[in-house]
């Protein structure tokens, strides 16, 4: 029987398993494994890694050190593991009984704890001093044992470990702890279902570690068995506007540019084999050929030449992902050691020789981000830019005779007599970039039309305000009753008509023997009518200077409406200008100078 003093820990190691776990449907099942370390005269030390499998993904997480803190838990569970060494059995286990058919927030499968005397043996359940055991179980239950269970309480503190929706989603004190502010690497294995591994740590698994070995095997056998193939050119091969920005006599005009699979160790060994030497733009270079890499990668060729096993039988790859770049060194020696190494080298010609480049642009001269393509015949197909305006197609049958057009709004309906825009290839030389108008839509155009028909009478109308001011003045009687008139003829004219209005009343209802007192209530008369006619003339004024000021308004109100016109164009302008320059290409890369082959095996093309 061990007793207290005798059993003393170096190393404690803990698993927290969650297994045939499958929340809506997707598998997640995960193992932890914790190690603390308990090193006499040291603090002690935890470190933690997992393995994870999603939905069919498996997840390694390496070993790293963890902070924790779990108070003073560490002295009550050594107390508590001596009391369970007491009783006298190498490995105690409990089953508690879990009902809970919460798949999202379920209790850990499998628990366990392993105790051992050294730091230095195998990490096996035979080594261990006192292995205890815990597992959720929906058919039976232990006996309780408030010891053990105490134990497992101790184990989630001094580890971090929440519950199992807790750890997955980084919400306990480990998943805290082990990813950090930056994260950590993890490492993707590739298994069948049918040879999909326990859950368990690669080191404490057989089974686990046999699939790896086999599969570094496979992946070793599959990588001598491939062609070593690349694209090998120098700048002078390419087409000129992708090296217009290059200086002329940029140093790396002199080096070699290449493209190859991904996955093709012998670039590290190239890059390792000749030495390279510091030059000027590189960011520039490395665009170039990250630019060249998805034109050429637009033939069904290229392909076919630098990774001919991921081809499927009677198909085609278009596009795909590639690593490119310059090697920094003496082109000359790069050469060599290809043909010493039995590289077999491709041309750009051999695929540029296959495309039609263009660049196609609207009436203004923006670039098209879409166009819609009937190749050869129909249905039409959307075709996207490569980046301002970039457009890439295979020199085959199907682009003998081809037409494009500009893309419809969401607001513009289809029509039969759309403009489309006829090409032949015959007409349009490799290795060239062709600039190319394709005309906007026809509801587009006529909707543009109709808004400058009206736009232009309201114009005109605005320009012949003159022409009422000069025609008042002969017709006075009118002006008065509402129409505009000059000061001076309104006045006049006003004084006139109320004159004669009154001379006709004072003739037609008083005798001549009245005729003094008649003048006399003329005179007065009169004088109230001058009265009247300069009230008359200051409400001319007043309705004169209403109307200019509506007829100001008006045109304040056409010219606002015509800047948010404006304004709305000019956006729209800016927007296709952003999507134009957030394509794949078209944005400069910005980075420190750095050695070309770093940015070479870095560099990907998709």
């Amino acid at each position: 029987m061990t007793t207290h003093d005798e059993f003393a820990p170096t190393k404690a190691v803990f698993y927290f398993r969650t297994l045939d776990r499958w929340p809506g449907g997707n598998a997640d099942m995960i193992t932890i494994k914790a190690v603390l370390r308990l090193s006499p005269g040291a603090a002690p030390e935890l470190e933690a890694q997992f393995y994870r499998c999603f939905d069919g993904r498996h997840m390694w997480y390496p070993p790293r050190r963890v902070a924790v803190d779990s108070g003073e838990a560490l002295a009550e569970f050594l107390a508590v593991a001596r009391s369970l060494a007491a009783r006298g059995s190498q490995a105690l286990a409990i089953h508690r009984f879990d009902a809970a058919e919460d798949e999202w927030d379920p209790d850990w499968a499998d628990s366990e704890v392993l105790l051992y005397a050294t730091d230095d043996g195998p990490e096996t359940p035979e080594e261990a001093s006192l292995r205890l055991v815990r597992r959720a179980s929906k058919s039976e239950s232990s006996a309780p044992d408030p010891e053990l269970e105490r134990a497992f309480e101790l184990a989630h503190r001094l580890t971090g470990v929440g519950r199992v929706s807790q750890f997955g989603n980084t919400e306990d004190a480990l998943a805290a702890a082990y990813w950090g502010p930056d994260g950590a690497p993890e490492q993707d294995f590739d298994y069948t279902v049918e040879a999909t591994p326990t859950y368990l740590p690669p080191e404490t698994d057989a089974v686990f570690l046999e699939l790896q070995a086999a599969h570094a095997q496979a992946k070793a056998q599959a990588e001598g068995s491939r062609p070593k193939t690349m694209l090998v050119y120098r700048l002078d091969e390419v087409p000129e506007f992708l090296t217009r920005e290059l200086p002329p006599d940029a140093s790396v005009r002199q080096c070699l540019f290449f493209a190859a699979r991904e996955d093709h160790r012998f670039l590290d060994a190239l890059i390792a084999a000749v030495p390279e030497r510091e030059h000027d733009d590189t960011d520039a270079a490395m665009d170039i050929a990250d630019r060249v890499t998805r034109i050429a990668s637009q033939s069904e060729d290229f392909a076919k030449a630098l990774r001919p096993d991921k081809v499927p039988a009677g198909g085609a790859i278009i596009g795909g992902t590639y690593g490119n770049g310059f090697h920094g060194g003496d082109a000359e020696a790069v050469e060599r050691w290809l043909e010493a190494h039995g590289v077999e080298r491709v041309s750009l010609r051999t695929f540029l020789d296959k495309l039609i480049l263009l660049r196609l642009v609207d009436e203004e001269g923006a670039p098209l981000e879409q166009v819609d393509k009937v190749p050869g015949g129909p249905p039409a197909r959307t075709e996207n830019s490569l980046g301002d305006g970039l457009y890439v197609f295979e020199r085959d049958r199907r682009h003998v005779r081809f037409e494009l057009a500009q893309v419809l709004e969401a607001d513009e309906e289809d029509d039969e007599d759309e403009p489309w825009l006829e090409l032949r290839s015959e007409d349009l030389p490799p290795g060239v970039l062709h600039t190319v108008t394709v005309p906007a839509p026809a509801a587009r155009k006529a909707a543009e039309t109709k808004k400058a028909e009206k736009q232009a009478p309201v114009k005109m109308a605005a320009g012949k305000k003159t022409t009422p001011k000069a025609a008042a003045g002969k017709t006075a009687a009118k002006a008065a009753a509402g129409k505009k008139a000059s000061k001076a003829a309104a006045g006049k004219t006003a004084a006139k008509a109320a004159a004669g209005k009154k001379a006709a009343k004072a003739a037609a209802g008083k005798t001549a023997a009245k005729a003094a007192a008649g003048k006399k209530a003329a005179k007065a008369a009169a004088g109230k009518k001058a009265a009247k006619a300069a009230a008359g003339k200051k409400a001319s004024k007043a309705a004169a200077g209403k109307k200019a000021s509506k007829a100001a308004g008006k045109k304040t109100a056409k010219a606002a409406a015509g800047k948010k016109t404006t304004s709305k164009a000019a956006a729209s302008k800016k927007t296709a200008a952003k999507k134009t320059a957030s394509k794949p290409g078209a944005a400069k890369k910005k980075s420190a100078k750095k050695t070309s082959s770093k940015q070479a095996r870095s560099k990907k093309t998709k």
